[in-house]
Parts: structure tokens; sequence; C-alpha cells
């Protein structure tokens, strides 16, 4: 923001009104000297009408430019702007997202349940405000893909990279739940959040979901569960990663294990969800987004930067350029 520290200075504007009455009553009733056009004949002078007219009115606009910018920087211009520092931590937040095949079913639009849930998950990112966000991926095992950051831009590009079964067949939420706890174990926010996203049957990992949940509640962690899909059969199509053949095959009727995952958000204080289509889930997670939003202490800071060195350069050139055109090409005396 463009403030002025003594803006009376202002007044001086009316100078550019008079001086353009001034230029214009001068030109009416000043006396002239006439010539033959042949004295002008020759080499030494070789400027049309046309061109002395562009000159003269190009000479005008700079004197203008020159008195106004020299009236701004006595009005003492600054470029004003703030600076946020958050003197409270956030919520420290990782998102657990099944990549099993199943996670391919063609029952939420536009593509499937994965790209659908990936997509919604990056919306919820954009509403954090100093919150940490990590991400977790699980299949046959779980990984974690980027650790706790402020780096939003980082966690969506890792959340938009996910693929199906680039970690195996399985689903091992157990894995997915234990990696995430592992990870919020030294943290110092007085709110930590796992959200779980998964359609399937824990089926895969060392680690029992129960067990990893009871870690959780023991850290003071809690677990939002939230099942993805329907119950009836549907469409599944995937490529595989590593041989990049597609494979397309009917998902038996079945879904998810709601009740393991509301036992794991019981067990930490936490709440499951159904989510069936891509609408309910962004639902879902704003429901999430108000139930774990943070008081937050800000603290802001007005820096102030003087730019009147710019306009008085400004000036400078603007009736350096004026005399150079009026004396010099154009060849006046007065």
């Amino acid at each position: 923001m463009l403030v002025f520290s003594t803006p009376q200075y202002f007044f001086l504007l009316l100078i550019l009104p008079l001086l353009f009455v001034y230029q214009n009553f001068r030109k009416r009733n000043r006396g002239a000297l006439l010539f033959s056009h042949s004295v002008w004949s020759g080499n030494i002078f070789k400027t049309t009408q046309h061109n002395v007219n562009f000159f003269k009115l190009l000479s005008t606009i700079l004197l203008y430019i020159g008195i106004l910018s020299i009236i701004i920087s006595l009005a003492g211009p600054s470029v004003v702007g703030g600076e946020t520092n958050y003197l409270s931590k956030g919520i420290d937040i990782i998102i657990v997202l099944d990549e099993s095949p199943s996670m391919s079913a063609k029952d939420f639009p536009p593509i499937n349940r994965f790209e659908s849930a990936k997509d919604i998950i990056q919306k919820f990112i954009d509403g954090r405000e100093n919150d940490s966000v990590g991400i977790v991926s699980f299949a046959d095992d779980a990984v974690l893909r980027v650790p706790l950051t402020l780096d939003y831009e980082t966690v969506k590009s890792s959340v938009k990279n996910l693929k199906i079964m680039s970690m195996g067949q399985g689903t091992a939420i157990g894995m997915g739940l234990a990696v995430s706890v592992l990870h919020l174990k030294n943290s110092t926010s007085t709110s930590k959040v796992i959200i779980l996203l998964t359609d399937g049957v824990n089926n895969a990992g060392e680690v029992l979901p129960e067990s990893a949940a009871k870690a959780a509640k023991e850290l003071g962690i809690k677990v939002y569960t939230i099942g993805i899909g329907g119950v009836d059969p549907v469409e599944i199509e995937f490529v595989n990663p590593e041989t990049g053949i597609v494979t397309k095959a009917d998902l038996p009727a079945g879904g998810f294990d709601q009740t393991l995952l509301e036992e794991i958000a019981a067990i930490t204080g936490g709440n499951f969800y159904k989510a069936s289509s891509p609408g309910m889930l962004e639902t879902v997670l704003q429901g999430i987004d108000y139930l774990e939003t943070s008081k937050k202490i800000i603290e802001t800071r007005i820096k102030s930067r003087p730019i009147y060195d710019l306009f008085i350069i400004i000036s400078f050139f603007s009736l350096i350029g004026y005399f150079i055109l009026r004396k010099g090409v154009l060849g006046e005396i007065l």
C-alpha cells in the first residue's frame, strides 16, 4: 500500500493547471518573427512540421511528469506492508490415504475414489493456516510421503503424485496408523490429529489397527476415520505401476470395515464418518476442519519503505528530456 507522510504538498498540484493556462495564453499572445522558408533550407534544418508538433507534445508531457514527480517526492511516498507472525502453534495433522486397488472403483466421478479423494484432500490443505500437515499412504505397507510441514505446496504436490498400487495390493490400515503415530510422537502441538481414509478391510501389515489406535490414545492423538465408497458391487480400473498393464475387474459387494473404523475413532476420541460420494467426502473434511480449528494468536508488524528517491530520479530525467527537446531538438532560445 502506498502512503504519504506529508500529503499537504499535494496542494502544489495547482501548479499544473496554472502552467497549462499560462502556456496556452502565451502561445496566443506572444509575438512572432517571420522568415522566408528558404532561410531554413539546406542540411541544418530538416525537421518537418509534423515532427515539430510531436516533439513539442513530448516535451510538454515530460515537463508535466517532472513537476508531478517532484510534488509526489515532497509528499513523502512510502510503500507500507504487513508481516504476519503466528505466536501460537497450530494443529499437527497427518492425512493417511489408502492406495489399494479397490480405491480405483468408479463410483466416485469423474474418475474414481482415489482421484476424487486426492482432489478433496488438496482443497482441505488449502484451507489450513499455520497447521503443520504430513502425508502417509498405505497398501501392503505404509510410508511417510511428507513429514509435518507448513509448506502446503509441497504437501499438495505429494498428494497429486500418489499412485494406486505403488506399495502392493493389500490394505494395511494398522501400518498406516502406526507410521503416523510414530511421526506425531515428538510433536509439541497441543492438538495432534490423524485423518484416515480407506475403502477396505485390514488384511496386511504387521501391526493391528487396534494396537496402533491404543498407541495414539496414549500420545494424545485423535484419529478421525473415513470409510469411502458404498457396499454395492462396482467396476474398478487401474494401471499396475510396475508393468504398466491396465487391469479391469468387478469389486464385489462389501465395502469398508465400519466396525473397525468406529472402534479406532472411539479409542482415540475421534469420530467415524461415511463418505459414499465426493460431495459427502468434502463435507466430512469440512466438518473435521471446523472441529479442529485452533485459537490463533497473531502478531502483525507494519513495515514502511520510503520511495521518494524513485520519484526524484523520474523528475530529473523527465526535466532533462524536456530541456534537450526544447533547446536541442527544437532550438528554442527562451
